[in-house]
């Protein structure tokens, strides 16, 4: 309501939930009963499952939204690994074409005051279906960066953490790409798109300049344990910093390189850890 008391609404079990987003993630990665689709079959089930999504998460919702023009959303677990904006029960009415959508991380963003508003036509920028396995040029052994977040001896114990991963190569994030991109076109927005050779890390930070959309169809990643020797609560932070971030072109070349010993240069290495964008 407009006013008065806020109103509870409940959206759903909890399974229902996990296994709607559990699906999605499968056809965003080609993965499950999605695996070997054609581009078609993708497109078609895409369809399907954001509008499955749709129904899970906003149908409940609806009878409360009339004459909303503006949501803040703030998920949490499973529905974080969703882009709700992007949800809908058909392309011509995703979730961002019928309101205004603002994230938030908790419920305490909403009491910080407003920034100062935008001029000119809204800008958004997309990352999707990097080309994890793009080659990437090794930095000289004779030449260290001593700026770089990452330091030589901090990339043999990633090499040790990150043993094992894979990053897959996600074909549907780029026909997801394709559908939203004419959209946010159509409702005025810039729209500037990394993909596949060109989502390097050097491309998207020369680029970010606060677009009022940024989305990553990309694998994050959380290592396991990163171990500091005599680390104080500084290092304890500085060695979690090291452990999560987003893959971009290049990222699974650079594993097998930091694996055989050899150091790809920092900013085009397809890693950007949370230390490098902190």
């Amino acid at each position: 309501p407009k006013s008065g008391p806020p109103t509870l609404v409940r959206i759903g079990p909890e399974t229902a939930i996990d296994r709607t987003v559990r699906q999605y993630r499968d056809l965003m990665l080609g993965l499950g009963a999605f695996q070997g689709d054609s581009l078609e079959s993708l497109s078609s089930k895409t369809d399907q499952q954001v509008a499955k999504a749709f129904d899970t998460v906003f149908a409940p919702l609806l009878p409360h939204l009339e004459g909303v023009q503006k949501l803040v959303l703030c998920p949490e677990g499973q529905l974080s690994f969703l882009p709700l904006d992007l949800l809908g029960a058909s392309p011509e009415t995703l979730v961002f074409t019928r309101w205004d959508i603002t994230y938030v991380n908790a419920a305490r963003d909403l009491t910080r005051p407003a920034g100062e508003k935008r001029t000119g036509a809204p800008s958004a920028l997309f990352v999707a279906n990097p080309d994890f396995r793009k080659s990437v040029q090794s930095a000289s052994p004779a030449s260290p960066e001593p700026n770089s977040a990452v330091n030589e001896s901090s990339r043999s114990l990633l090499a040790d953490a990150s043993r094992g991963v894979e990053f897959v190569s996600l074909p549907g994030t780029e026909e997801e790409l394709n559908r939203v991109r004419p959209m946010l076109e159509k409702a005025g927005y810039r729209v500037e798109a990394l993909s596949e050779s060109a989502a390097t890390e050097k491309a998207l930070l020369d680029r970010v300049r606060s677009p009022d959309l940024l989305h990553f169809a990309t694998h994050g990643f959380f290592l396991n344990s990163l171990p500091v020797a005599n680390q104080g609560p500084s290092d304890s932070k500085k060695s979690a910093m090291l452990l999560s971030g987003l893959a971009l072109a290049g990222a699974q070349t650079t594993l097998e390189q930091w694996n055989a010993g050899r150091i790809p240069q920092p900013d085009e290495d397809g890693i950007l850890l949370a230390s490098e964008v902190a």
